[in-house]
């Protein structure tokens, strides 16, 4: 029975391997892991990109509704800070009298 060591490997040729047609396939083979590496590194760099881009869309979206929800509960503030305005001027003892029974009711609640 022969060993590893004696025995002779054949390629594809049926010729004898040698130890430089050895050398040359895990030459081949280190050349084709390189490659296959930066093709892994090449796809994953793409693929982060298009992450990076959603991910700022989705942020620029984001912050673009908030604006505008911003300024729309701003107008709305505004507006009713003119009708609470007008309401004082237009029925002022009224005002007062509810503003002062807010206060008596608070200040009941308070003490119990």
């Amino acid at each position: 029975m022969a060993t590893a060591s004696t025995s002779a490997r054949k390629n594809g040729s049926g010729a004898a391997a040698t130890s430089d047609d050895v050398e040359a396939q895990i030459a081949r083979i280190r050349e084709d892991i390189a490659e296959l590496t930066k093709v892994v590194g090449a796809f994953g760099s793409a693929k982060a990109n298009q992450y990076t881009g959603r991910a700022e869309k989705v942020r620029d979206d984001l912050a673009e509704t908030s604006q505008q929800a911003i300024e729309s509960v701003r107008e709305e503030v505004a507006s009713l800070e003119n009708d609470v305005r007008d309401y004082i001027r237009e029925k002022p003892l009224q005002t007062v009298g509810i503003a002062a029974g807010v206060g008596f009711l608070l200040a009941f609640l308070s003490k119990h």
